[in-house]
This record gives structure tokens, C-alpha cells and sequence, in this order.
């Protein structure tokens, strides 16, 4: 396979911030303060939901209620330059961030709110009003804000009672639209041909909005679609405690959802998501062996 460019993401984990190289080259970027979960980019720099609260040190689950997360920002050449948190209130439970409509959109699950930076300043929305009677804080599961030019996107993952997309004209406002019966808990969202598409994560398939169902096999979580290919996170189902332990994996399919490669990252625990930050070329000589 004489490729003369390579594909390059960036890929959070249970465990660690990673570069990885579709040729296999794979460096840690930052470690320490996972679970690292949302990633996004915008003008030149690269930002990272994390959680502080690694469990590969202590091997125990710290609860959602007792997390403080922040936002690490990296320049184009990767490096901590800054960590962004909110004064006024914590970030728990962080899951999948975005931009939009020059904003940081960041999934709060615990408390059912989206955090929004703009710059500046902090605030809160709550999408959607908590369960009724339920008691538990995070009643929606909020997992993954997805803009296009004029349509916002949350999902909500929704334990196992059916994950549902959010569909929205603009922050604050009532959704224009609901998707329902998306899958069992689900994660990542992305556009295709004019269909909403998420990863059914319980059931290990890809579904749409158009009624796509296809069977991946494992935890489907992470995705990037990166010009006629898309890639998938695939990690072994495993109890929250035990998620940081164990490789993780990167499938890549073509269009027609035909795998035709793979990843490993040994040891880093589960794919939790995967960001397309461009190509490199590779070492042509490396490529002959």
C-alpha cells in the first residue's frame, strides 16, 4: 500500500489525549486528566473536555456529582496553552463538545445542560425540562451537540429507554423537532446525504434519521468522517470501572460501511472520540515495507 499521505486524529480515551497516524504512528498528547471525552477544533486550535477524574491511578469511579471538569485548549502543534472552566458553576459528567455560531457547546449530562463559552463568559441551557419524577440529576443523558450551517443538533442518549436527537434553530429556543427510537444508547452525531446519522452504542450499529440501520459489531463510540471514508470507535463492552483498561480501537469503512482497516491503540481503554485534524505525508520509504 504505497499511500503518500496519512490521515491524522485526534482520539480521546478512558485514558489518554492521543495523536494517531492512520500509518500507526501514535504519541500521547496528555494524560492524567482523563476520562478525556469531547473534541473539537476552531481557527487553529484543538479543545478537550476533561473530566480530572482518571480512574487508571485509583481504579475507582469518581460519581459524576463530585467531578470538576474544564476544557483544555491546544495550539496547532498540540501544546496546553490554556484550560478553560466556568466561575459560576461546574462541568460534570462532560461528554461530547462543538462549535457553533462561534460558541463551545459543551454536553453537562449531569444537570441535562449544554455549557456554552463564547469567549468570554460561561452560561447554561437546559435543551429540554428534566424527566418528570425523576430523581436522578441527568434524567436526558445530553451527550453530543452537532451544528450544520442552520440546524443544531443534541442528542440525548436516554439510559435504555430509546436515544432521540434534538433538533434545533438556535440556542435557547424550542426544538423545532424531535427524532425518535434512534437506538439504545447512542452516541456521536453527524450529516450524510441529508439524513441525521449517530451510533447506536448498546446495539453496535449505525442508524439515520432515514431509517440506514447497519450492524457494526462491539461499543460503537467516536466517529470522524474524513473524505470518502468513514472512522469508527470500537471498544469491548465493559462496566464503567473497568472501562480504562483494555485497547481500544479505530475501524475504518469505506461509504458503503465495508470495513477496510484498523487501529489499535494497546492499553488506552475505550474510544470515547475521534477528531480529523488533516493529513501528513508519510515517509515513502517507510511505506515500502
Amino acid at each position: 500500500d504505497h499511500n503518500i499521505t496519512s490521515f491524522m486524529f485526534l482520539v480521546a480515551t478512558t485514558r489518554s489525549v492521543l495523536y494517531v497516524r492512520e500509518d500507526n504512528v501514535i504519541t500521547p498528547v496528555d494524560r492524567g486528566k482523563g476520562l478525556y471525552y469531547g473534541l473539537a477544533k476552531s481557527f487553529g486550535k484543538y479543545y478537550v473536555a476533561c473530566r480530572n477524574s482518571d480512574p487508571t491511578h485509583t481504579n475507582t469511579f469518581i460519581p459524576p456529582e463530585q467531578e470538576t471538569g474544564d476544557i483544555m485548549v491546544l495550539d496547532n502543534k498540540l501544546r496546553s496553552e490554556a484550560i478553560l472552566e466556568p466561575e459560576d458553576f461546574k462541568l460534570q459528567d462532560l461528554h461530547g463538545i462543538g462549535f457553533w455560531s462561534g460558541k463551545l457547546l459543551c454536553t453537562s449530562s449531569y444537570g441535562d445542560y449544554i455549557a456554552i463559552y463564547d469567549g468570554e463568559k460561561w452560561d447554561r441551557w437546559q435543551p429540554i425540562p428534566p424527566r418528570r419524577n425523576c430523581s436522578y440529576r441527568d434524567s436526558h443523558h445530553l451527550n453530543t451537540v452537532y451544528g450544520t450551517d442552520n440546524r443544531l443538533y443534541i442528542l440525548a442518549h436516554n439510559w435504555d429507554n430509546g436515544s432521540y436527537i434534538l433538533e434545533f434553530d438556535g440556542i435557547g429556543q424550542p426544538p423545532r423537532q424531535i427524532h425518535s427510537n434512534m437506538g439504545i444508547q447512542c452516541h456521536d452525531l453527524w450529516v450524510y446525504k441529508g439524513d441525521v446519522y449517530t451510533l447506536s452504542s448498546k446495539e453496535g450499529c449505525v442508524r439515520s434519521t432515514g431509517g440506514f440501520v447497519k450492524e457494526l459489531g462491539g461499543w460503537v463510540r467516536g466517529f470522524a468522517h474524513v473524505d470518502d471514508h468513514f472512522w469508527v470507535g470500537v471498544s469491548p463492552t465493559a462496566k464503567r470501572s473497568d472501562r480504562a483498561f483494555g485497547d481500544g480501537i479505530i475501524r475504518k469503512y469505506d461509504e458503503d460501511w465495508n470495513q477496510v482497516g484498523e487501529l489499535v491503540l494497546e492499553d488506552e481503554g475505550q474510544v470515547l472520540a475521534i477528531l480529523d485534524i488533516g493529513r501528513k505525508a508519510s515517509n515513502p520509504q517507510l511505506a515500502m515495507i
